[in-house]
Protein backbone atom coordinates (compact mmCIF):
# COMPACT_ATOMS: atom_id res chain seq x y z
CA UNK A 1 0.00 0.00 0.00
CA UNK A 2 1.23 3.67 -0.90
CA UNK A 3 0.65 6.34 1.86
CA UNK A 4 -0.44 9.93 1.22
CA UNK A 5 3.33 10.91 1.65
CA UNK A 6 4.00 8.77 -1.33
CA UNK A 7 6.01 5.58 0.85
CA UNK A 8 5.63 2.01 0.61
CA UNK A 9 3.14 0.25 3.66
CA UNK A 10 2.76 -3.59 4.65
CA UNK A 11 0.87 -5.16 6.95
CA UNK A 12 1.98 -8.02 9.15
CA UNK A 13 1.36 -11.47 7.06
CA UNK A 14 -1.33 -13.84 9.12
CA UNK A 15 -0.83 -17.88 8.56
CA UNK A 16 -4.59 -19.11 9.17
CA UNK A 17 -5.42 -22.71 9.07
CA UNK A 18 -8.57 -24.03 6.96
CA UNK A 19 -10.49 -27.02 8.26
CA UNK A 20 -11.94 -28.96 5.93
CA UNK A 21 -15.65 -29.79 6.99
CA UNK A 22 -17.03 -31.16 3.69
CA UNK A 23 -18.04 -33.84 6.04
CA UNK A 24 -20.15 -31.85 8.36
CA UNK A 25 -17.65 -31.50 11.30
CA UNK A 26 -13.54 -31.67 11.81
CA UNK A 27 -12.07 -32.64 15.34
CA UNK A 28 -8.44 -31.08 15.55
CA UNK A 29 -5.33 -30.84 16.88
CA UNK A 30 -5.28 -34.62 16.57
CA UNK A 31 -2.60 -36.11 18.00
CA UNK A 32 -2.89 -33.94 20.81
CA UNK A 33 -1.40 -33.40 24.13
CA UNK A 34 -4.19 -31.88 26.31
CA UNK A 35 -7.50 -30.20 24.38
CA UNK A 36 -9.18 -31.30 21.39
CA UNK A 37 -11.54 -29.27 19.47
CA UNK A 38 -14.58 -30.85 17.60
CA UNK A 39 -16.30 -28.25 15.30
CA UNK A 40 -19.59 -28.87 13.42
CA UNK A 41 -22.05 -26.72 11.60
CA UNK A 42 -25.81 -27.41 12.55
CA UNK A 43 -28.70 -25.91 10.83
CA UNK A 44 -30.85 -25.48 13.89
CA UNK A 45 -30.54 -25.64 17.98
CA UNK A 46 -30.12 -29.16 19.53
CA UNK A 47 -28.33 -31.48 22.09
CA UNK A 48 -24.78 -32.72 21.23
CA UNK A 49 -23.90 -35.84 23.84
CA UNK A 50 -20.47 -36.25 23.45
CA UNK A 51 -18.78 -39.56 24.88
CA UNK A 52 -15.13 -40.64 25.25
CA UNK A 53 -14.62 -43.99 24.82
CA UNK A 54 -11.37 -45.97 25.42
CA UNK A 55 -10.16 -48.76 22.91
CA UNK A 56 -12.20 -51.43 24.83
CA UNK A 57 -15.57 -49.46 23.94
CA UNK A 58 -15.94 -48.41 27.80
CA UNK A 59 -17.33 -45.01 27.88
CA UNK A 60 -14.90 -42.24 30.10
CA UNK A 61 -16.43 -39.08 29.60
CA UNK A 62 -19.81 -38.44 28.89
CA UNK A 63 -22.01 -34.78 28.34
CA UNK A 64 -24.57 -33.30 26.57
CA UNK A 65 -24.40 -29.71 25.17
CA UNK A 66 -26.26 -27.84 23.88
CA UNK A 67 -25.37 -26.70 20.03
CA UNK A 68 -26.93 -23.71 18.24
CA UNK A 69 -27.62 -22.89 14.41
CA UNK A 70 -24.46 -22.17 12.81
CA UNK A 71 -20.85 -23.13 13.37
CA UNK A 72 -20.19 -24.72 16.91
CA UNK A 73 -17.25 -25.91 18.88
CA UNK A 74 -16.94 -28.38 21.62
CA UNK A 75 -13.21 -28.24 23.52
CA UNK A 76 -12.59 -31.63 25.21
CA UNK A 77 -10.11 -31.72 28.07
CA UNK A 78 -7.53 -35.12 27.55
CA UNK A 79 -4.88 -33.93 30.21
CA UNK A 80 -6.13 -36.20 32.76
CA UNK A 81 -6.08 -39.19 30.48
CA UNK A 82 -2.88 -41.16 29.48
CA UNK A 83 -1.48 -41.48 26.18
CA UNK A 84 -3.11 -43.71 24.05
CA UNK A 85 -5.66 -43.69 21.27
CA UNK A 86 -9.38 -43.13 22.34
CA UNK A 87 -12.71 -42.56 20.55
CA UNK A 88 -14.66 -39.51 20.86
CA UNK A 89 -18.68 -40.32 19.90
CA UNK A 90 -21.19 -37.20 19.21
CA UNK A 91 -24.60 -37.96 19.20
CA UNK A 92 -26.80 -34.89 17.99
CA UNK A 93 -29.88 -35.78 19.55
CA UNK A 94 -32.37 -33.75 17.68
CA UNK A 95 -31.01 -34.51 13.97
CA UNK A 96 -29.85 -38.20 14.42
CA UNK A 97 -26.01 -37.51 13.07
CA UNK A 98 -23.69 -39.67 15.21
CA UNK A 99 -19.81 -38.52 14.27
CA UNK A 100 -16.89 -40.83 15.31
CA UNK A 101 -13.41 -40.05 15.48
CA UNK A 102 -10.29 -41.96 16.29
CA UNK A 103 -8.21 -39.24 18.84
CA UNK A 104 -4.20 -39.59 19.49
CA UNK A 105 -3.35 -38.46 22.95
CA UNK A 106 0.35 -37.87 23.60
Amino acid sequence: MVEIDGMDAYSNVIALEIKDMSNGYVVYPNPTADVVTYQFSSDKSEDVQVELLDMLGRVIFEKTYNAVGGINQIMLDLKIYPSGSYLMRANRKQSGITHTEKLIKK
